[in-house]
Order: C-alpha cells, then structure tokens, then sequence
C-alpha cells in the first residue's frame, strides 16, 4: 500500500503542469530601508538587439544566448531621494557631483536650457521633485557607496548595482520585442516617463544639446516634463517600474565595446567608464528600447541618471 501511495505522488508530480513566471506572481520583500524588492529567479535570454531594432547600434549587436546564473532581488522601484538623504544624513556623504568644479547638470529655467553648474546637485536639478521622485546627479561611485551603507547596517542582505546582463533580463521580463511592452514606441505609453511633448515646449529650440532632444521626443505629453514620482506608470510583466523611463540607471558593468561579438554576459574585468541602462524623462523613446545601453565615467553626474537595487541573500 506505501509504495502504491509512493508511486501515486510521484506520477502526480511529474504529470502536474508547472507554473510559468507569468501565471505565479514573484516573491514581493517589504525591506525597512530598501523597500520593495522582487525576486528575480536565474534564467537564459537573448541579450542585445533583436533583428527588426532599426534604432540599435553597433555596441547592442550582436544578439546573444545570455545567462543570469543565480537568483537576485530588484528593487521595484528607482531610489528615492529620501532613501538617498537618510544615507547622506547618516554618512556625511559628499557626492562626486558637490566634490566636482564644474558641479552637475541641471535644467535652467531662465534659459530653457541643460546646463553643467555648481548650483546643481543631486539635491536641487533645477527642477520640482518630492521625496518620492527617484534621486539623481549622483554618480556611479555614489550608487555604489549607498549600496555599501545599506549592506553593512544589514543582516540578511548585500546590496549592489545590478550587472548589466542582469538589468536587461528584468526589464524584457520574458519579453522579445524592441519595447518591453511591445514593438512601437507607443507602446511606451502610460508605461514610461520618457522625453516627449510635455518636456520640449520647456526647452529652447536654439541650444544643440536641446534640439537633439526635442527631434527625438515622443509624440504624445505623459504630462511629467521631468522626473515623476517612483511607480507613477505601470509596471512591467515582473512587477518593475520605471526601467524604461523616468531616469537612466547604473549598472555594476565597466563597459566594454567588443562584449557581444564574444557573447559574454559576465562583467568585464576592467575598463574605464561604466554602463548604465534604461530611459528616461530627458530622452524619447529610442533609450527605452531593451538593449540600449550607454556608458560614462565612473564620476559623472547628470539629473538624468539614477541607480536602482538590486541584492543577494547573505551566506
């Protein structure tokens, strides 16, 4: 009779249909200090552009067999301005933007114009934001020195920058289109804050940097010129907000051209600048594509650019 029963829930085991990542919601952690995390379970995808991405260039080509080898969490959200200034307030911490003599880059207003200041800093940009809007002007060595803070005050979580590999396998969450959310920029709406009619009529069409901008906005008004509160557009199929939008992220990765052509999803070993990922309110939809990927110096700072958790359980 016990092996009859053994042999029964073994067939109802293996016969059972098992649950895909889109019928099982993923595993939701309310962190005090990080906030909302998801997990994100190790998986294969194809990394870079697909075949039908006119806008891609030459450092997303070409596609490639990527693996992310082992379970991480991701934050829901992009870090906020107040989780950044808890850090700042307990630390003493001087960005790379308010240590820089040329300072940051912000909006001016008189102008109409993005403009490199002194005045600017990840505290003001020169435009409106609330605690809840995602931080910005802060720089990779910054991203990376709030993610220390986090993980040496906590006792079950390291906190890093997720690797690029990692990044684009949330954001497509199972996705194999141009748009995590489908194959046209429209499909961006209500989805992403990126650049597009709400922004332009702010920026004067007579400055370079502000007319490559305009010639690229969306051309639709999300009506958020700037930075939006954190989950103030819908989220992607895993429960993410804001990859595609609202501000670029930081990833771990030192960036590295020839990376695709040898097909490798681990993180280079060295180089001199580092990648960020995503879209966001500056730029229209072209950035919000899931393999765009970018890179600058490690100091930089722009009200553009911001940083998103990810994390691994403590051994």
């Amino acid at each position: 009779m016990f092996r009859k029963r053994l042999l029964l829930l073994v067939l109802i085991l293996v016969c059972e249909p098992r649950m895909t990542r889109s019928d099982d919601m993923p595993k939701v952690v309310e962190h005090p200090n990080a906030g909302k995390l998801v997990l994100i379970s190790a998986g294969q995808f194809e990394m870079g552009a697909i075949k039908d991405d006119r806008d891609a260039t030459d450092i997303e080509r070409p596609a490639f067999n990527a693996r992310v080898s082992r379970d991480f969490f991701l934050g829901i959200h992009e870090v906020t301005f107040i989780q950044f200034r808890r850090f700042v307030s307990a630390t003493g911490h001087k960005t790379d933007g308010e240590k820089s003599a040329t300072g940051c880059f912000g909006y001016d207003k008189a102008t109409r114009r993005f403009v490199s200041a002194t005045r600017y800093s990840w505290r003001d940009s020169g435009f409106p934001h609330t605690d809840e809007h995602p931080v910005a002007n802060v720089s990779w060595n910054d991203a990376v020195a709030y993610c220390r803070w986090l993980s040496d005050r906590d006792e079950q979580y390291v906190f890093r920058l997720p690797t690029e590999a990692e990044w684009e396998y949330a954001y497509r969450a199972d996705t194999h289109t141009v748009y995590a959310f489908g194959k046209a920029p429209r499909s961006l709406v209500l989805k992403e804050n990126i650049g597009d009619k709400s922004l332009s009529p702010l920026l004067d069409p007579a400055g370079s940097t502000e007319k490559r901008l305009i010639d690229r906005h969306a051309d639709w008004n999300d009506r958020f010129p700037f930075t939006s509160p954190v989950g103030s557009f819908k989220p992607n199929a895993w429960g993410l907000y804001d990859m595609g939008g609202n501000v670029n992220e930081w990833c771990e990765d030192y960036f590295d051209r020839d990376q695709y052509v040898r097909g490798s999803s681990q993180p280079p070993a060295t180089g001199t600048t580092r990648v960020f990922r995503g879209g966001s309110f500056i730029w229209g939809a072209h950035h919000s594509r899931c393999s765009a990927r970018e890179h600058k110096p490690a100091t930089d700072s722009w009200c553009h650019m911001g940083f998103r958790l990810a994390a691994d359980l403590k051994k």
